[in-house]
């Protein structure tokens, strides 16, 4: 059974039932939750997540793109907690940051089970990849102060698909190492040119 979980020590916020939000964005991703205890995500319309919160098609294109933006969303708004308090971390606390959004992965598990694999330009593993490459490089970028090489933008790209990958892996393998376990061990695999600007 899908369920919100709250991700411990980083933020409080979990989408309520749809009776007692006033946020059409978090009565949508109520909606797509709850269709994902009865049917694949590939199968969900938007028609059908509309019907599941009586919202219109005009209020969902105004937040969303499509579904996999929606669904996105859900991991953009743990992101964006996570980046809010990066200020306050020092490099000593990488394993704690990977470790977070680990167990945000696992402790949202039936969710991310389901859209993981789900194929496609638009698709949560692409946006995901892409996501997480623009940031890497945005970090490089204003820690060097300039451009970043194309070796070091190599790298990244390198380093981010294996992550991305690994991640996958060990959702669909239901979690066989600590969120811990997987954050020192991909936090170990940062190629030595772009570690110390992005731990």
């Amino acid at each position: 059974m899908l369920r919100f979980n709250n991700v411990a020590r980083l933020t409080n916020w979990k989408v309520p039932e749809m009776k007692t939000s006033e946020n059409s964005e978090e009565m949508l991703m109520f909606s797509l939750y709850t269709l994902l205890n009865e049917q694949s995500f590939e199968s969900i319309s938007v028609n059908d997540i509309l019907n599941r919160c009586g919202l219109s098609r005009t209020t969902f294109y105004r937040h969303f793109e499509d579904k996999y933006d929606l669904a996105w969303w859900f991991f953009l708004r743990f992101a964006n907690e996570l980046l809010k308090m990066m200020p306050n971390f020092s490099q000593k606390d990488s394993v704690y940051r990977y470790t977070q959004i680990a167990n945000h992965f696992k402790s949202n598990s039936d969710f991310y089970k389901k859209i993981i694999n789900v194929e496609g330009q638009n698709s949560f593993f692409n946006l995901y990849y892409s996501n997480s490459v623009n940031a890497t490089t945005k970090q490089l970028k204003q820690q060097i102060g300039k451009a970043v090489s194309d070796d070091m933008l190599f790298e990244t790209q390198f380093y981010v698909t294996g992550a991305v990958y690994m991640t996958k892996d060990w959702i669909n393998s239901g979690f066989k190492e600590s969120p811990e376990e997987l954050a020192r061990k991909k936090i170990r695999c940062i190629p030595a040119e772009i570690r110390q600007y992005i731990l």
